[in-house]
C-alpha cells in the first residue's frame, strides 16, 4: 500500500496516532490490543527520518520511540487540555445528576440539569477544581 501524504500532514497522523495509542493502550497497557497499537504506532514514527522528521524520533536500547521534541511540541498538552475538558463535563454531569437526585432528569427535568451542568462547567472556567471538596477525605 502507499499513501501519498504532504510531510505536514503526516506529522498531524502522528499525532492522531500517538493520542490514539494512549488512549487504546491505557486501561491495559499489556494486553496484546495494546501492545498492537504500540507496535503500530513505532512503525509509523519509523518513517520520520525518510521525510525530513528524523528529529521526532529516537532509539532507546534499539527500540524507536517519540523524541523529546515530538515530545515538546506541545502533543502533551493537548492532551492534557482533553482530559480537563473530559473531566470537567463528566463531574459537571455527575453533580448535577447528584443535586436532583431522585428527579426525572432524563425526562421532564432535562432542562434544569443541563441548567445545573452549565452552572457547573462555568465553574470550572472560572476555579478549575480549586472549589471541589471531597468529605471524610
Amino acid at each position: 500500500m502507499q499513501i501519498d501524504i504532504s510531510p505536514g500532514d503526516f506529522r498531524r497522523l502522528l499525532d492522531l496516532v500517538f493520542v490514539g495509542n494512549i488512549v487504546l493502550g491505557f486501561p491495559r497497557p499489556d494486553a496484546p490490543d495494546s501492545l498492537e497499537y504500540d507496535r503500530i504506532t513505532r512503525e509509523l514514527f519509523s518513517y520520520c527520518p525518510l521525510i525530513g522528521l528524523g528529529k521526532l524520533t529516537h532509539f532507546v536500547n534499539n527500540e524507536l520511540y517519540p523524541s523529546d521534541t515530538y515530545m515538546d511540541s506541545g502533543i502533551m498538552n493537548r492532551l492534557l487540555d482533553y482530559e480537563d475538558a473530559t473531566l470537567y463535563d463528566i463531574l459537571a454531569e455527575e453533580l448535577a445528576r447528584r443535586d436532583l437526585d431522585g428527579q426525572d432528569v432524563d425526562g421532564e427535568k432535562s432542562e434544569e440539569l443541563q441548567g445545573r451542568i452549565g452552572e457547573y462547567l462555568d465553574e470550572f472556567a472560572r476555579s478549575g477544581l480549586d472549589n471541589v471538596y471531597a468529605e471524610g477525605v
